[in-house]
């Protein structure tokens, strides 16, 4: 990653401040860099869910009815700081209900990129340094229990 250091001289209160400003790449446009998912071995399964493992890399989910209750979350996973974009592919059969993928920060508090059901994704990382990809409900109202196939293409 190239990183560009400054000094920037502010004048205020009587007094000089120096500020050294990293600027890790955002103003300049960077190839998107793959995004690494663990074995579903290492993923959260969420209270009412059921997982059948076909090997380390797919999954047969039997899920909840609830409303956008996560199914299963990933461990964090590791990004470079302010790096541009992430991708990777997350193929999702749904044989019951509606599911969607999303991206939550570091905190796991604020979501990077909305749950929706694509097959490939692109996220902005930003100022974090870990993600994590949740596979949640997406319908609002009753429902039958969500029943999918999920795999990690190697």
């Amino acid at each position: 990653m190239n990183t560009v250091a400054r000094k920037v001289l502010l004048f205020g209160g009587g007094g000089v401040l120096f500020f050294t400003l990293a600027l890790f790449g955002m103003f300049s446009v960077q190839s998107p860099q793959k995004l690494s998912l663990p074995p579903f071995s290492e993923w959260t399964v969420y209270s009412g869910v059921t997982v059948k493992a076909n090997g380390d890399w797919e999954i047969v989910v039997d899920g909840t009815d609830a409303p956008y209750l996560y199914q299963i979350q990933s461990p964090p996973i590791d990004v470079e700081f302010f790096q541009n974009v992430y991708q990777f592919s997350l193929p999702i059969e749904v044989m019951q209900g509606k599911v969607a993928v999303g991206v939550l920060n570091e905190g796991k508090e604020t979501w990077l990129n909305a749950p929706k059901l694509l097959s490939h994704y692109s996220v902005k990382t930003m100022f974090n340094r870990q993600v994590s990809v949740v596979v949640a409900n997406d319908d609002p109202g009753p429902s039958n229990p969500s029943r999918f196939t999920v795999r990690i293409p190697r």
